[in-house]
């Protein structure tokens, strides 16, 4: 079954074009609404002025700069996470252990239905879906 993120907003913060491209593509195929892709911290700030997200998809470094206190700043709002690296997710610091962490290249599948299941948790599914949700997500092979 395709994912349905029909009437959901989703941050895509990602400095690699045609990673950026095809996710962004993937995701407004699935029903979403896509803010970005941003490219830098300053973009992703700027697109989170003018809208809360339901989720947000996240490279960990865009250039020079690391993902983490935009992250921080979206968990403490509530906005559900997924990191998309070419890092080793092992490495996040320990504060990100629980988020869903995809290594590049990211199954775009997989990725789009983490983002699916954590707004559907977000909006009201059980605790359970919710940290069934969390972890390390599947990595493609």
């Amino acid at each position: 079954m395709a994912a349905d993120l029909s009437g959901r907003t989703v941050l895509l913060v990602e400095d690699e074009y045609l990673i950026a491209s095809e996710l962004g593509t993937a995701l407004r195929r699935s029903g979403a609404t896509v803010l970005g892709p941003a490219r830098d911290l300053d973009a992703a700030r700027t697109a989170l002025s003018t809208e809360t997200p339901d989720a947000a998809v996240l490279d960990v470094k865009l250039h020079s700069d690391f993902v983490y206190a935009l992250a921080d700043d979206l968990m403490r709002s509530g906005v559900p996470i997924v990191f998309a690296t070419r890092f080793d997710c092992a490495v996040l610091p320990e504060r990100f252990r629980s988020v869903s962490c995809y290594e590049k290249p990211v199954s775009i599948r997989s990725l789009i239905r983490t983002v699916e299941h954590l707004i559907g948790a977000r909006s009201g599914g059980s605790q359970a879906s919710q940290q069934a949700s969390n972890g390390v997500a599947d990595r493609p092979n």
